[in-house]
This record gives structure tokens, C-alpha cells and sequence, in this order.
């Protein structure tokens, strides 16, 4: 190629570049220019926007409910012990023994705050105490059908009395006289059953009256956990004793 033609050749080239850099140029200066055109803002119809503020189909929140203290204490008590296993790990590091102490340490928290809440109600509520019973018999009543069937009760009575001890002697007297019911086929004796049920067995019983009558000076001054004196005992003491006569007489079954 001649050197002539190169050179034309290079000649056209940077026409072409400068011309598109004059395009560029003029239209920047256009734009700049329009950027003076005055602008009017788009104006929205209120009324249509009240109404699709209105409407359910763009309600995409839903309100929260208020969740009860209950739910609110768990996630506070959630939040608490997350704080300290983070404070735990912190000072004890994240060993498979720290690990099992954390795992196993709730339950010891719980067994902890039933224990805290059982104590708490025996002794603010000493009536309903699961420990310990503020009117105990004297006479435990797991005791009492071994009483019937082997001791000699009419012994028992002479040394309650001789003690003082009348609501015991009464005690021995009411189980005597189931003792003797039993004898006489008049009830079936069972450590499970209560007075009632044994009246219920006093169909075309002789001496029923005088029977209600001894069971109900029992649950007075037994279940009563009254103390009584030797006149009261003695008032009770007679009406055992008259209807355990009229009892002997009768056949045993």
C-alpha cells in the first residue's frame, strides 16, 4: 500500500471518531437544555386510594394477637435461661459434660419449684397438708381390723379409761360394737366401708334406733376431734353398753 493511501486511510478514521464525539457532546447539551422544561407533578385520586385502603384484598397484614401472660412468661422464661447457657458457655467453655449439666438442669429447676410449691401449701394450708393431718386419730385406721379380729377390746376400753384417754375408750367402744354386728350376721364387717353404708345394711334390725344413735355420738366426739370430759364419756359409755346387752342376747350367725 502507498504511503498516500495510508494516510488517507487514517484521515478517515479519525473523522469518523470525531464526528461521534461531537454527536455525544450535542446530545448531552440537549439533555442539559431539557432539564429546564417545566415539570407537572402526577396527581392521584384520593378517593380510589380510600377505597383500596378500605378493601380486605389489599390488607396483606394480618393484626397480632395478644398473646396471654402465660405464653408471655414462657417466652421470657425462654429467653432468661437461653441468656444464661450463653453466659455459662462463656465461662465454663462448651465441654460434653457442661453440655449434660445443661441439659439435665431444668428438670432439677422443675423438681425444684414443685417441691417449693408442695411446701408452700402445707404450710399455708395446714387442713389440706399432705404431710401431716392437724385432727390425726389416735388410733391409726389401718389398725382397726386388726383391733376387731385379735385384740381383746373390752381391755382396750378398761385402759383408755383408766389413762383418761375417753375419745380413745369411745373409739373402742364403736369397734366393739361393729365386732359384735358382725358376730350377729347384723352387718359384713369391711375396713373399707363407712358408717353409712353400714346403716344401710340395718333392714328389720331389733335395735336399729338405739344403733344410729351409739354411731352417731362416735363420728361426734371421734371425727369432731372434741375432748370431752368424764360426764360426756359416761352419757356415751351408756348407750354402748345398753345396746351391747341387748346385742349378746341375740345368735351369733
Amino acid at each position: 500500500m502507498r504511503p498516500i493511501q495510508i494516510f488517507c486511510f487514517f484521515l478517515f478514521i479519525l473523522s469518523f471518531q470525531l464526528k461521534a464525539q461531537d454527536t455525544i457532546i450535542s446530545n448531552k447539551i440537549e439533555t442539559a437544555q431539557n432539564t429546564n422544561t417545566a415539570i407537572s407533578p402526577v396527581k392521584f385520586d384520593q378517593q380510589k386510594i380510600a377505597k383500596y385502603k378500605s378493601s380486605n384484598d389489599f390488607k396483606y397484614l394480618e393484626k397480632a394477637e395478644n398473646d396471654s401472660w402465660w405464653t408471655r412468661f414462657k417466652y421470657w422464661l425462654a429467653l432468661k435461661y437461653l441468656q444464661f447457657k450463653n453466659w455459662f458457655f462463656d465461662q465454663f467453655g462448651t465441654s460434653s459434660l457442661v453440655s449434660l449439666f445443661l441439659k439435665v438442669l431444668p428438670y432439677f429447676l422443675l423438681g425444684g419449684l414443685l417441691l417449693l410449691i408442695g411446701w408452700l401449701f402445707s404450710k399455708f394450708n395446714p387442713s389440706s397438708s399432705l404431710l401431716k393431718s392437724s385432727n390425726q386419730p389416735d388410733v391409726l385406721l389401718n389398725e382397726e381390723e386388726e383391733i376387731i379380729r385379735s385384740e381383746n377390746i373390752e381391755d382396750l376400753i378398761a385402759s383408755a379409761v383408766k389413762d383418761l384417754n375417753y375419745r380413745l375408750a369411745v373409739r373402742y367402744y364403736y369397734l366393739f360394737l361393729l365386732k359384735l354386728l358382725n358376730q350377729k350376721g347384723i352387718i359384713h364387717y369391711e375396713f373399707q366401708k363407712t358408717n353409712s353404708e353400714y346403716l344401710s345394711e340395718l333392714k328389720g334390725v331389733e335395735f336399729k334406733e338405739m344403733i344410729k344413735r351409739s354411731i352417731r355420738h362416735y363420728d361426734f366426739i371421734w371425727y369432731g376431734n372434741f375432748s370431752i370430759d368424764r360426764m360426756q364419756f359416761l352419757q356415751a359409755e351408756s348407750s354402748f353398753k345398753k345396746l351391747q346387752d341387748n346385742l349378746k342376747t341375740l345368735p351369733d350367725e
